[in-house]
């Protein structure tokens, strides 16, 4: 192969602060609310980009909320389920939410365990909503950062 002449690029990392490893394994759950908790596996706060591990307990409800990002998720354990279609997806299932996707989740009898990746435009990433589709809270990219930095 002949790649004289070629002008590579350097490969900018994906987090302003360079390539890291982790093992998660060494990083405590933390509660988001009775039922759910996360381990923030990355934040880039420039980029509105968010990484992290999210665990249900079992048949646990979460919030109806919307994502202001786009969210995809990979399930690792367990089931989670879509409330409002009812919807269920086992491990080794990819999931997309494009941004302004509204939605409720379940987790199975035995919880689930999601790779969960957040990519949006802007700071605001999740509104939780009420019941009739009021914005109760905002969840942001510093929300994230806050508990990565207290992990």
């Amino acid at each position: 192969m002949n790649v004289e002449g070629q002008k590579f690029e350097p490969v900018t990392p994906p987090f302003a602060d360079g390539l890291k490893s982790l093992d998660p394994d060494g990083i405590s759950w933390t509660e988001l609310c009775p039922g759910a908790y996360v381990k923030v596996l990355a934040v880039d706060e420039k980029n509105h980009c968010v990484d992290s591990l999210v665990k249900f307990e079992p048949n646990f409800i979460f919030n109806k909320h919307r994502h202001l990002a786009q969210a995809c998720a990979l399930v690792v354990e367990g089931e989670i389920r879509d409330v409002f279609s009812g919807e269920a997806c086992n491990a080794g299932r990819w999931i997309v939410n494009p941004p302004g996707t509204v939605h409720q989740e379940s987790s199975g009898p035995e919880g689930f365990v999601l790779l969960a990746s957040v990519r949006g435009d802007s700071a605001e990433l999740i509104e939780v909503l009420d019941d009739d589709g009021n914005v109760v809270q905002e969840v942001t990219v510093a929300d994230y950062k806050a508990i990565y930095d207290n992990q």
